[in-house]
């Protein structure tokens, strides 16, 4: 039994271990910051933010989706991707995506921080 299961993920470790199929294709995080509109109520947003999840299930390209919110109202919403392109394809898909407006327009406008990153470690 490991003490720390962690893996790491999308990292050839050599010639060899590709060999071996230790390389494995590339996942990527998505974290988007934002703060709410003045006036909108959290369990509002939450049923917005929910609403998409059909939508995001459908993609195929979701591995995982937490929303968290600190105690001075920044959200987080990270989503792991199967990879960089899936992320960019469906986030653009989204944006067009009728489910979507509710929750988009929830958001404080110029709040809203995206950034994408290669999950190079991953804690079971």
């Amino acid at each position: 039994m490991r003490l720390f299961p962690y893996s790491t993920t999308g990292i050839a470790f050599g010639a060899a271990d590709a060999a071996r199929g230790a390389a494995r294709s590339v996942t990527v995080a998505e974290v988007v910051t934002f703060r709410l509109a003045e006036g909108v109520e959290r369990d509002v947003f939450l049923k917005a933010a929910g609403d998409i999840e059909p939508f995001l299930r459908a993609s195929g390209a979701v591995i995982s989706r937490t929303l968290s919110v600190d105690e001075d109202g920044l959200w987080t919403d990270h989503i792991v991707w199967t990879s960089m392109s899936a992320a960019k394809q469906t986030a653009e898909e989204l944006m067009a995506h009728p489910e979507a407006m509710p929750m988009m327009q929830a958001i404080e406008e110029g709040s809203a921080s995206m950034r994408h990153a290669s999950i190079v470690l991953t804690m079971d």
